[in-house]
């Protein structure tokens, strides 16, 4: 996967925040509360920078050799305990606004615990909400 920049233009840019930076905000900010994930599989995040300066300089190596390349040597970038570290850092150095709940989701491969948790955590709260604006007049979002 590839993540925001490490270094260039500016450390942590980037330009949306969908796939892994989407689940990532929302669960900081405590709208995602249970996951339906294998915790034991990590996947490879590599930034952006990164993957834009190999590519330049690969682009540059082939383009003054004249050998041509049947089989490429594909060397694979492994960050698993860099990413474990750095997301335990983040929620305490980097604090979100509009926060609604504490950021401790849970992580389950069981179908059946992961859907009953869906709907104590997810559903019943939201139908709350709403069922809270109803009673005083607002209309629910």
């Amino acid at each position: 996967m590839v993540f925001p920049t490490l270094r260039e233009p500016v450390s942590g840019w980037i330009d949306n925040v969908y796939g892994p930076i989407g689940l990532m905000i929302g669960i900081g900010k405590g709208f995602i509360r249970v996951i339906y994930i294998d915790k034991h599989v990590t996947g490879n995040i590599v930034p952006v920078d990164s993957v834009v300066k190999v590519i330049l300089v690969v682009t540059w190596k082939l383009g003054l050799s004249t050998h041509n390349y049947q089989y490429m040597n594909k060397q694979k970038c492994r960050s698993n305990q860099y990413n474990r570290d750095i997301f335990k850092s983040i929620d305490n150095e980097i604090p979100l606004e509009g926060i609604i709940w504490d950021s401790n989701t849970i992580l389950t491969n069981n179908f059946i615990l992961y859907y009953t948790l869906m709907i104590l955590l997810h559903i019943l709260p939201a139908m709350l909400i709403d069922l809270i604006f109803n009673v005083s007049g607002r209309r629910p979002r």
